[in-house]
């Protein structure tokens, strides 16, 4: 049984910080900050992604070397029912997973577990710890400033407070169809056929 996804034509792009701290090997204490997007279309509800090429973007330094989506990229990605991330893996060696091996310049993350790194020519594959978070959209000031037109426009227009309302938003507030509303109504207007 497939479990659903999200179409890629209504992809959009889902945005991720993290930082790394190595806790152990040659760069113990190093933190680097990264940013990771990926697309609505990796979404699997409830279940994982197990594919190579997901992340749409990466920016990442480490040990004096900068990564993007070109050099690095995933493993797998985890998703809840709702299809928020809960958890991704990626980094320099990914196939079906993602490996680290001594002696060579890799990394790997994987949000649940943490931090892999090996040094060039060091021996040994040493670990760190991960912490990510979404990036929440936040409007853009010109939206704020579209905003305060519309307000005063509503303003000037008899909308705000102490203005006059359109003759349609004046009276009662009825439920249509009910015998008291054609009673209110014809209180309201005088008799029936008496112009309003």
């Amino acid at each position: 049984m497939a479990l659903p996804s999200i179409d890629a034509a209504d992809a959009t792009p889902v945005n991720d910080t993290f930082s790394v701290t190595a806790t152990s090997g040659p760069l113990a204490g190093t933190t680097s900050l990264g940013t990771f997007s990926d697309d609505t279309s990796s979404i699997v509800l409830g279940g994982i992604n197990i594919n190579n090429g997901l992340l749409t973007a990466l920016n990442f330094t480490w040990d004096g070397i900068t990564y993007s989506r070109t050099n690095a990229n995933t493993g797998a990605l985890y998703f809840d029912a709702t299809g928020m991330l809960t958890g991704s893996l990626f980094g320099t060696n990914c196939t079906v997973g993602c490996g680290v091996g001594s002696r060579h310049e890799q990394w790997d993350i994987y949000v649940r577990f943490g931090f892999t790194y090996a040094v060039q020519g060091v021996v040994g594959v040493f670990s760190g710890t991960i912490t990510e978070s979404l990036v929440v959209a936040t409007a853009e000031p010109s939206s704020l400033a579209l905003l305060g037109v519309a307000v005063a426009g509503l303003t000037l227009a008899g909308f705000g407070a102490g203005g006059a309302r359109p003759d349609y938003l004046r009276g009662r507030h009825r439920r249509a169809g009910s015998a008291r509303d054609v009673e209110a109504e014809v209180e309201d207007r005088g008799a029936v056929g008496d112009p309003a």
